[in-house]
């Protein structure tokens, strides 16, 4: 009787496989940078998505696809055999979720923390440096900060960090004032 894995099971393994062959032979930084061409390639082209997820495509024609792409895109060894195995294996759908997964496996062993920072209007550089320079003292980590424009906000400014959320938009903020009158 063969195992059956839930799709999050897969992404864990596949990724901490690739992870595993890299750090073994001293590519992650170079299987990194793979994934990150390879996650650009299948935002920017709509056929490679689409292969990615059509099942009716022989695996022969996906692998000689993919060899291709690897070719042209100098892609390392590694990251080419582990897209020849995971089409193999009819996991080729999950590629995307692998590859995000293998570059937060790559930014924990790096002591790396994403940090989401959402706000009306981009942020001031000087703003960006102080929240990374405070943040890295306060977590003891470097931080990825992602900043992103959210229209929705009156002002202020939103922070996730893992699953912990500093919310200080204006928008909260007028919320908390009115569950104060509420209680009036």
């Amino acid at each position: 009787m063969s195992k059956s894995y839930n799709k999050l099971e897969l992404i864990n393994r596949y990724s901490k496989a690739l992870f595993d062959a890299a750090d073994e032979s001293g590519k992650v930084d170079e299987v990194k940078a793979n994934i990150i061409d390879f996650l650009n390639m299948l935002k920017t082209s709509d056929d490679l998505k689409n292969m990615t997820k059509n099942p009716s495509i022989s695996t022969i024609s996906r692998i000689n696809v993919l060899n291709e792409i690897a070719l042209q895109a100098r892609f390392s060894e590694i990251f080419k055999n582990f897209t020849n195995v995971v089409t193999s294996n009819q996991r080729l759908f999950l590629i995307g979720d692998i590859c995000e997964k293998y570059l937060e496996i790559v930014d924990v062993e790096n002591n790396i923390e994403t940090v989401i920072v959402k706000t009306k209007t981009p942020l001031k550089d000087e703003l960006k440096e102080l929240l990374i320079n405070t943040l890295s003292k306060t977590l003891n980590k470097k931080i990825k900060l992602n900043a992103k424009i959210d229209k929705s906000l009156l002002g202020g400014i939103q922070i996730a960090v893992g699953s912990v959320m500093i919310d200080s938009t204006y928008k909260t903020k007028l919320n908390q004032v009115k569950l104060l009158m509420a209680k009036d």
